[in-house]
């Protein structure tokens, strides 16, 4: 039973370090000889003997190594495009997982609390595309809009909305309302100078128009920042 188990630790150890290199190669390659470096560290320490009572001996990797393994798979996985973040997570928890099942003391625990507060961290960063976009200033050409003005500006003879930054750009675009029930509807905004977000809200606050961003198809998302590209704001009505 007792070599069962521990041929069993084996394979799954085994099956994750191959699973993390054959992603780091596709998605990171940079990364790649560093992890392995790591890995390599967890399986020539990880003991996999049998002690005098029959159970797996505990890893001898120490806990710095431990949480070091931990911390670089959970900074790529934190990165990294979906679904290759959910490789690196999978793995990461496995590693993570062993020390609590065959290690010793409080340090077995250490891994699997760095992998988990580098997530969380990233998780709750605020650094996520989108938001970043929101808090960009931008410049209005009057308090007072009506939605057809916001939609064509040129055609009653305003400015468009644009970027306070000069390097920076500032692309929306609001739906066309075949019914045209919205088009004099009028928006007061807070300020001539305001943040998107803002801007945002006072659309959607005083209009049944609803936001969202365009974004590349092939840009994918990560835990850290969100989607990682937002190209446009876009308004239109809800969907019935």
């Amino acid at each position: 039973m007792a070599k069962s188990l521990t041929t069993l630790l084996r394979a799954l150890d085994a099956a994750a370090i191959t699973v993390l290199v054959v992603v780091a190669a596709l998605e990171y390659p940079l990364v790649l000889l560093v992890v392995g470096v790591l890995l390599a560290l967890w399986w020539s320490d990880r003991g996999g003997h049998i002690d005098s009572l029959g159970h797996p001996a505990r890893a001898t990797l120490s806990t710095t190594q431990g949480v070091l393994v931990a911390a670089v798979i959970g900074l790529v996985a934190v990165v990294a495009s979906k679904p290759y973040h959910l490789a690196f997570l999978a793995c990461g928890a496995l590693l993570a997982a062993r020390p609590l099942r065959v290690g010793a003391g409080i340090g077995r625990i250490a891994p699997a609390v760095v992998l988990a507060a580098i997530v969380v961290a990233a998780y709750y960063a605020p650094v996520k595309t989108i938001e970043r976009k929101k808090a960009q200033l931008i410049a209005l050409p009057k308090l007072e809009m009506a939605v057809a003005e916001l939609r064509s500006p040129w055609e009653f003879g305003l400015d468009r909305p644009s970027p306070v930054s000069s390097g920076s750009a500032f692309i929306y675009m609001i739906g066309e309302d075949p019914q045209g029930r919205i088009d004099d509807q009028l928006v007061r905004f807070p300020s001539q100078r305001l943040t998107m977000e803002q801007f945002i809200q006072a659309i959607e606050g005083q209009t049944p128009l609803q936001h969202w961003f365009a974004s590349c198809g092939n840009a994918g998302s990560s835990i850290l920042f969100g989607r990682n590209c937002a190209m446009g704001l876009a308004f239109s009505m809800p969907r019935p």
